[in-house]
């Protein structure tokens, strides 16, 4: 007898294997995990909730997310709401948060669909 306990869906396109799905809060979801990492936030300040579906990866030094490009604004006005202003910004595709800054290394890159976002603990490199 088979039993179905689950629907798996592909990940859309851009969104390598071996990359769950998540969806709700993506706000609270990346903040828990930047802090389980080592980061921490340059705002005591309630953080706007951003309702989406998002592709991650964890291992023992950090984790990957990936996200829709149409979340680009928004996910950008999220990181510097938590973080404060990025080390690197103006007219890249990407954006950087060093780790003696804020505990944790936060790397975005904008310019790809998926967006694809890279945190590392400070230990990690």
């Amino acid at each position: 007898m088979l039993a179905f306990v689950g629907c798996n869906r592909s990940p859309p396109q851009g969104v390598p294997s071996g990359y769950s799905e998540q969806s709700g809060d993506i706000g609270k979801f990346f903040v828990a995990e930047v802090q389980r990492y080592g980061g921490s936030l340059k705002t005591t300040n309630a953080l706007p909730k951003m309702q989406t579906e998002w592709w991650y990866k964890t291992d023992a030094n950090g984790f990957q997310l990936l996200l829709d490009k149409t979340n680009r604004a928004e996910f950008q006005d999220f990181l510097q709401e938590a973080f404060g202003n990025p080390t690197l910004n103006a007219d890249y595709p990407h954006v950087l948060y060093k780790a003696p800054d804020i505990g944790a290394a936060i790397m975005c890159n904008f310019g790809t669909n998926p967006l694809h976002v890279i945190v590392l603990r400070a230990q990690a490199f």
